[in-house]
């Protein structure tokens, strides 16, 4: 008999990081896409880069209801080139991004392309 390859398969729970966008903060949505309720549902959001304040948060949701959406926002403070790091159950999503003060421009998706860029933001700042 001969030994196979092993292969790993992730299997995904009810929660899902919808999206992630930017602007006066950074706004994230997460969903329930299961058919019953989820319990104690530990979301957390870390911005890592030069951030003044406002960098993190940790939240516990006690009841996710089934097909319910969530929406959390964190208004960091800070400037340059950052990363954001969102964990919601056992899904998790990094991104890349800006910071320019309390605003957050130029967020891509999980494959490299922009989602939301709020360049008008950017030319308030500089002019």
């Amino acid at each position: 008999m001969q030994a196979s390859d092993s292969t790993n398969i992730r299997i995904q729970g009810p929660i899902y990081i919808e999206s992630i966008e930017g602007g006066f903060g950074v706004s994230i949505v997460i969903a329930n896409i299961g058919k019953e309720n989820v319990y104690n549902v530990n979301c957390s959001v870390e911005i890592y880069g030069l951030v003044i304040f406002g960098a993190s948060m940790e939240k516990v949701i006690d009841v996710f209801h089934a097909g319910k959406k969530i929406t959390i926002h964190l208004i960091p403070f800070g400037i340059g080139p950052a990363s954001i790091k969102i964990t919601a159950g056992e899904e998790e999503k990094t991104t890349k991004c800006l910071i320019f003060g309390p605003f957050i421009v130029g967020i891509s998706n999980y494959n490299g392309t922009t989602v939301a860029c709020h360049r008008i933001a950017i030319e308030r700042l500089i002019s």
